[in-house]
């Protein structure tokens, strides 16, 4: 493997991955996988990883606009009640 990884764009596009984060998680765990004489071949990690890139819609709206990375979070504290977001405090049941 290369010093430095492809950036992500490098795999996005026409045919490959839809987030290329994936892509280069997929390659990254791969190579850690082959060095240590692991059969990559429907790899269970690596066929989750395909699964969710498959999940991935960019266009998508975040399910909390309100939470640093789209989603929601359960509030421990319970201050919004029980099974409420942290962040926008709307049930997430």
């Amino acid at each position: 493997m290369a010093d430095r990884i492809p950036d992500r764009a490098a795999y996005e596009g026409a045919g490959g991955w839809k987030d290329g984060r994936f892509g280069q998680a997929y390659d990254l765990i791969a190579e850690a996988l082959k060095a240590r004489g692991v059969e990559i071949r429907r790899h269970p990690i690596l066929t989750l990883i395909e699964q969710e890139d498959d999940n991935f819609d960019p266009d998508a709206e975040p399910e909390c606009p309100a939470s640093h990375d789209g989603r929601h979070h359960v509030d421990t504290s319970m201050e919004s009640g029980p099974n409420n977001c942290f962040h926008c405090e709307r049930s997430m049941k």
